[in-house]
């Protein structure tokens, strides 16, 4: 860590780039976008704003953490997308067929 500034809370002198808070919130946010939830991924987006200030406040990260956080999630979105687009009717059917034989054992009331 560099000794910049004032630090609020200690924490431990690990990589800051990007801010893991930022990038849970961002991604939140552009995945809400990208699924066309334009109120929830606006609120989300809102609400990833002060977290991000309030991780800068605090001494724990520079800003540039926090674009980089906005544009790593960016790019998981994109890419997820992507991926659930080529992949996601197969994965689906695999995690059933998985589900099913995990608890076949199961009672019929507790299956759909």
């Amino acid at each position: 860590m560099i000794p910049l500034g004032h630090t609020w809370i200690s924490h431990p002198a690990d990589n800051s780039f990007p801010s893991d808070h930022g990038t849970v919130m961002f991604s939140a946010a552009f995945a809400l976008l990208s699924l066309r939830l334009r109120a929830p991924g606006l609120l989300m987006l809102l609400a990833a704003l002060p977290v991000a200030w309030s991780r800068i406040y605090l001494g724990v990260h520079f800003p540039l953490d926090m674009v980089g956080a906005a544009l790593v999630a960016v790019g998981g979105v994109i890419v997820a997308k992507r991926v659930w687009q080529a992949a996601g009717s197969r994965l689906v059917l695999l995690c059933e067929a998985v589900s099913r034989r995990m608890f076949s054992w199961l009672p019929a009331r507790f299956t759909p």
